[in-house]
C-alpha cells in the first residue's frame, strides 16, 4: 500500500505550521501593543 498513516515527519509539518501562526501573532500582538504603549502615556500626560 503506498498511503502512509500520519507519522512523525507530518506530525513536524503541523507543528511548524502552528509554530508560524503563532509568530506571526506574537509579532503583529508585539507590534500592535509597542504602537499603544507609545501613544497612550503621551495622550495620559495630555490629561494631566
Amino acid at each position: 500500500s503506498h498511503f502512509c498513516p500520519p507519522g512523525p515527519r507530518s506530525n513536524v509539518f503541523v507543528y511548524f505550521q502552528l509554530a508560524e501562526v503563532f509568530i506571526l501573532l506574537t509579532v503583529c500582538l508585539g507590534s500592535y501593543c509597542f504602537y499603544k504603549k507609545k501613544t497612550c502615556p503621551q495622550e495620559q500626560d495630555d490629561g494631566e
